[in-house]
């Protein structure tokens, strides 16, 4: 019998996860959406692989596994086992997009975040594991990132960093892809993700992305039916305090990008954002908030 390969999307989060995922159903892969045991029940089970298949991929969920309580997927042996049925089950290829974000940064789900992963140990026993790392530039990340209301108040800059800093050298030797690339050359993109992930390229993928599932992510790439090249101008000055610097220039480096270059204002995203000014007041204040809660112990 051939040896199951899992197919596997590391990302953190606001890095364009969402429109990728859907670019893979498109593409023709079975995507289960920023899962993985630790995330199991976060926001009412939605990154919850029973729920999503219940969902999204009904047929492909076997019989055995109709009518399980879907918070049983935080065990990560029954986690591992489902996905291996999936696997099994489907003709298309399984791609799982992991929500990486719990286990590195975590902040306000798990507090200390781990900093290893909770996917990889569920899905070796039953296979090997090929990995792809999607990153975007980690200023337009935390901008994305900020405006999800249960972060907003309590994620901090130099949480992320840190983070960020430990995923991707857990990760030194993982193909990375970056998200500006994807913007700016969709077909040659997806061609090598395609490849990384050794499944075939369906060059009608644009086309049939309208009837890609929804999934989980950005509001507007659930719903959007087309791939948007608009860029949104960005500083990292106006995100990342002084302090910082040189921690954010070694996570530059880490993800590929050339701190030097990324010096003056630069075009990376095609959402719609709010001024970089008031965002940098609000990245300030989640800083300051934080650091608030936790500077007085009780007395």
């Amino acid at each position: 019998m051939p040896v199951r390969e899992f197919r596997v999307l590391k990302t953190l989060g606001g890095c364009g996860g969402t429109i990728i995922s859907r670019a893979l159903a498109a593409n023709g892969a079975v995507v289960m959406s920023e899962v993985n045991p630790r995330s199991a029940q976060l926001f009412g089970c939605g990154l919850n692989p029973l729920v999503q298949l219940q969902a999204n991929y009904p047929d492909l969920l076997p019989p055995s596994w109709r009518g399980v309580d879907p918070h049983v997927m935080g065990k990560p042996e029954l986690f591992g086992m489902l996905m291996a049925d999936v696997h099994d089950n489907s003709r298309r290829p399984l791609v799982i997009r992991d929500y990486s974000y719990v286990d590195y940064i975590g902040t306000p789900f798990v507090w200390p975040a781990p900093e290893r992963s909770s996917l990889e140990p569920a899905l070796l026993p039953y296979g090997l594991i090929r990995t792809v790392i999607l990153v975007r530039r980690p200023s337009a990340c935390l901008r994305s990132l900020l405006r999800h209301g249960s972060l907003a108040s309590t994620l901090s800059i130099a949480e992320y960093i840190d983070g960020h800093i430990a995923f991707m050298e857990r990760n030194v030797g993982v193909p990375i892809m970056r998200f500006e690339e994807f913007l700016a050359d969709r077909v040659g993109w997806m061609q090598s993700l395609s490849g990384c992930f050794s499944i075939p390229y369906d060059p009608t993928w644009e086309e049939r992305l309208a009837d890609a599932p929804g999934l989980t992510g950005n509001a507007r790439a659930i719903s959007s039916s087309q791939v948007s090249t608009v860029d949104d101008p960005i500083v990292d000055a106006d995100y990342i305090p002084d302090e910082l610097r040189a921690e954010h220039a070694r996570l530059l480096r880490l993800c590929g990008y050339d701190p030097e270059t990324l010096s003056n204002p630069a075009h990376v995203t095609g959402e719609v954002a709010s001024p970089a000014r008031s965002g940098r007041a609000r990245l300030r204040r989640s800083a300051s908030s934080l650091r608030s809660k936790v500077a007085k112990p009780p007395a």
